[in-house]
């Protein structure tokens, strides 16, 4: 275990990095560190902001704690902060502002619980996704679901690729992409939903045909 007092003083941009590092080979605990040390930074300022939501909804103050656990799980979950995007004086500046409204939505999705609405598991952070997403310590390792998936993508268009790497990122079970991101990529790639589904169905084609050829010639 790595005492995560080790990074109280590495700045919040470089935490970031490392807990978005926590898939990679060796990565976990180093990543969990980092998070507890980006936790206690900005917990203050979160729980305060979560009771006082709380309160002026006239819940108490555990409906407060849990809109602050939900904010941090989904900060270690989707570490997706981006500075250039946040109009925001300083890199911590930027990071209270995109946690306080993770937070918010957080209390809408309580609230909704509460009423037995379905929640939605997005945030509105999520981006297009234009390439492949691999940790630096994994660019030398040999990956059977990594060598097929590069193979197929060098097989089709810029606009195929685009859209099955940004299903594989961000879509659930039982949820549609966001509403924003589909109608980012439309307008992005200039094409209908119906082109979109029709690519995205041609990579998965392509590479369960692929993956079926992987597995005869291992099992010669």
């Amino acid at each position: 275990m790595i005492d995560w007092r080790n990074y109280k003083e590495t700045p919040t941009t470089e935490l970031i990095e490392l807990i978005k590092s926590k898939d990679g080979l060796g990565n976990l605990d180093i990543a969990k560190a980092a998070f507890r040390a980006f936790y206690f930074r900005f917990w203050p300022v979160i729980a305060k902001t979560a009771e006082r939501i709380s309160l002026n909804n006239n819940f108490d103050k555990e409906f407060a704690v849990e809109i602050l656990e939900r904010t941090f799980k989904r900060f270690w979950k989707y570490p997706n902060f981006r500075l250039e995007k946040m109009k925001a004086s300083t890199p911590d500046k930027g990071v209270e502002l995109y946690l306080l409204r993770i937070a918010q939505n957080s209390f809408y999705d309580l609230l909704n619980e509460r009423k037995g609405i379905n929640v939605s598991p997005y945030d509105g952070s999520e981006e297009i996704v234009y390439d492949v997403e691999i940790p630096d310590e994994l660019l030398n390792v040999r990956s059977e679901k990594l060598i097929i998936l590069k193979k197929v993508l060098e097989t089709f268009s810029w606009k195929h690729k685009v859209i099955y790497l940004t299903y594989l990122k961000y879509e659930m079970q039982g949820h549609k992409l966001p509403r924003k991101l589909l109608t980012e990529l439309r307008e992005k790639l200039d094409i209908s939903q119906d082109t979109i589904r029709y690519y995205r169905y041609e990579v998965i084609r392509k590479i369960n045909e692929y993956t079926e050829l992987w597995q005869q010639r291992d099992e010669v």
